[in-house]
């Protein structure tokens, strides 16, 4: 049997969660070569030998450094070292529902969690909806297609009105945005975009989805989709950390005839 040197995490570290601290040794390894970009980072049996930590360990930094775009991973083909230095800031300008759409399509959704919800009176503010208002709420990571994009990942909450709740087993294997599934599925057609934009401190649970510290600042975007008898159908709230992300826009003076 091939013998594997023990690499030890960083005693010094051991205030902060240990799969944090294998996540950035990883991410210097990557960095440094020893994991090369597109090759396949050896299995997690192998690195909790090598590394000397558990399973959830090893799957939670995974987890972190795919986050951050190093790597990809394929159930049953394993982890693939996509790039040398993650992703760290993005700017986006939409404007246009086109626009919004392609940005769907450079990205998809991994980890997907769905589940009935009725509102109740600090979510119906939240979603600017009627208290008691039934929904398919969906929860995810929006991450980029593939390595040749670069998009932040966001923690995307997505709710949709109940009388469209029939897509839900079609969430997961759908490409691009949810709304263009709607449209698809039920013959609809969004006609507005309603967007908010806040500046907010990441909750402890957001922030733990997105490895960063807790009150870290975030940024969060709110969208309403408008069907076309002119109610919203779809409510999407993508948030991010704020040090990896700029909403900028174009504006012009208006020309009247």
């Amino acid at each position: 049997m091939k013998s594997m040197n023990v690499i030890k995490v960083d005693t010094q570290k051991k205030r902060r969660a240990r799969y944090l601290t294998l996540a950035d040794d990883l991410a210097n390894d990557i960095a440094s070569g020893r994991y090369a970009v597109g090759t396949m980072m050896p299995s997690e049996a192998e690195l909790c030998e090598r590394y000397g930590v558990s399973r959830f360990t090893v799957r939670e930094a995974i987890k972190q450094i795919q986050l951050s775009g190093l790597v990809s991973t394929r159930q049953g083909l394993g982890t693939r070292v996509e790039q040398t230095e993650g992703a760290r800031h993005f700017s986006l300008s939409l404007k246009s529902i086109d626009e919004v759409e392609q940005h769907g399509h450079y990205t998809r959704m991994i980890d997907v969690v769905t589940r009935d919800i009725i509102t109740d009176d600090e979510l119906a503010e939240t979603l600017s909806c009627e208290p008691g208002q039934q929904f398919l709420y969906i929860e995810s990571y929006r991450v980029p297609r593939d390595s040749s994009v670069s998009l932040p990942v966001a923690w995307n909450e997505s709710y949709i009105v109940g009388a469209y709740a029939g897509i839900r087993d079609e969430i997961g294997q759908h490409e691009g945005a949810v709304y263009s599934l709607l449209e698809r599925s039920f013959n609809e057609r969004i006609t507005e975009i309603h967007q908010e934009i806040s500046a907010i401190n990441l909750s402890e649970s957001t922030a733990l989805r997105l490895h960063v510290p807790n009150g870290t600042a975030g940024l969060r975007i709110k969208r309403s989709y408008v069907g076309r008898h002119g109610e919203p159908i779809l409510y999407g709230i993508n948030t991010y950390p704020g040090d990896r992300f700029t909403f900028s826009m174009l504006l012009n003076h208006r020309h009247d005839g």
